[in-house]
């Protein structure tokens, strides 16, 4: 009776030790376990929402439909490198014109002539890397009574000035406008030429024109 009493005693203690020893070997197997691939399997018409940081490459063709509004927010800056094209259809492309950076320009010379002195001149010189366009030229001129501005040019376009009149005491005054369309090149010079009718006395003549230039 005693035997058999030990016998179980040792039966259960081993069950008890084997039991401890499957659970330790799971545990360590489960330790061990490395992370399962998730394999996304939603149709098109059920994709995952998800939101893109930071910089986002996009390759291949991106199709908008439904003529939806596209909205840029202020002070934003859409960058296009080249020149791009406008495909209207698979069979017609437009070529896009990207408008040049343009910078409004004022510019004047001045032309004195003392006694003796029948004319003048001065010049402008246009920048590198910018194309000027002058769309108005004007002038005027103030002088000893007789005298006439008779021949001024900015380029090689002539300036008509207007007849002198009276200001006060002996000095007169005569001025011009004229509306143009000129272009010039980069590191072209202009000159501003005046000439006049007699050499008597002081002629005090203020040239220049407006426009912008624009980047070549």
């Amino acid at each position: 009776m005693t035997i058999t009493r030990h016998a179980y005693a040792i039966l259960g203690l081993v069950t008890v030790l084997s039991a401890i020893s499957l659970s330790s070997g799971h545990l360590k197997g489960a330790a061990r376990s490395q992370p399962l691939a998730v394999q996304v399997v939603n149709a098109t018409t059920s994709p995952i929402p998800t939101r893109a940081q930071g910089t986002t490459t996009v390759a291949g063709t991106v199709a908008v439909s439904s003529v939806p509004a596209v909205q840029i927010a202020a002070d934003q800056v859409v960058g296009i490198a080249g020149e791009p094209t406008v495909h209207i259809d698979a069979n017609n492309i437009v070529p896009v014109k990207l408008k040049q950076g343009r910078t409004p320009i004022i510019v004047t010379k001045q032309l004195s002539m003392a006694t003796g002195t029948g004319d003048n001149f001065n010049s402008y010189g246009v920048p590198s890397g910018k194309r000027l366009i002058i769309t108005s030229m004007f002038g005027i001129g103030r002088m000893s009574a007789g005298d006439v501005i008779a021949n001024a040019q900015i380029g090689q376009v002539p300036m008509h000035f207007s007849t002198p009149i009276a200001d006060y005491a002996s000095i007169y005054n005569s001025d011009a406008y004229e509306q143009c369309d000129i272009s010039y090149e980069e590191n072209t010079g202009i000159t501003f030429f005046a000439g006049r009718n007699t050499t008597a006395g002081n002629l005090v003549l203020t040239m220049g024109f407006s426009g912008y230039l624009e980047d070549m």
